[in-house]
């Protein structure tokens, strides 16, 4: 036990910077892990408006099980989301299509998310005793390319669900890069 206490990496530009860019991609993930959880309870609210409302212990259990949940299983939840009556077969072809796409990005998200939560600090330690300050920035940018994108459809869905404008297609590529940037940068770039 005492040999992990000295273990502690000694402060450098470059440590400070690593862990600079991993406390970002946390806080990052950490995002579209809440966004995640904000789009399961919206569907949640949707399909049991009724029930939730009139009880206010139902309610705080509803919204007790939404924290406890993964965020696979929060994600899960994006296929129970139904077209409405009002949607003729197109609109429902569509809305049918994109939730697929989507949940396949979410999960795509999710995987660049555990990544970040659980793996990038172990190979942190490995990398700052090599050096290899380079392989771990390029790790974190895939992985955050993937998140941001992922965040993207967590958001549009949202919006979607509560009838707010949707993001655009042709900001994507600018919000993914930006958050790849803030996330990245160092003062070496």
């Amino acid at each position: 036990m005492s040999d992990r206490l000295e273990q502690i990496p000694d402060r450098t530009q470059f440590t400070d910077e690593a862990y600079g860019v991993l406390g970002r991609a946390l806080a990052f993930a950490t995002d579209f892990e809440r966004n995640c959880k904000l789009l399961a309870s919206i569907i949640g609210v949707k399909m049991n408006s009724g029930d939730l409302f009139s009880d206010m212990d139902k309610m705080n259990e509803f919204v007790s099980a939404i924290h406890k949940k993964t965020l696979y299983k929060n994600i899960k939840n994006i296929k129970r989301i139904k077209g409405t009556k009002d949607m003729n077969k197109d609109h429902l072809l569509a809305f049918d299509y994109i939730q697929k796409v989507f949940t396949k990005r979410l999960l795509k998200g999710k995987d660049a998310r555990n990544y970040v939560a659980h793996d990038a600090g172990s190979v942190l330690e490995d990398i700052l005793k090599d050096d290899e300050r380079e392989t771990f920035i390029n790790n974190i940018k895939e992985k955050i390319h993937i998140l941001a994108d992922a965040n993207i459809c967590a958001i549009s869905l949202n919006n979607v669900m509560v009838k707010e404008p949707v993001m655009l297609t042709e900001h994507h590529d600018r919000y993914i890069k930006e958050v790849t940037d803030w996330v990245c940068e160092t003062d070496d770039d």
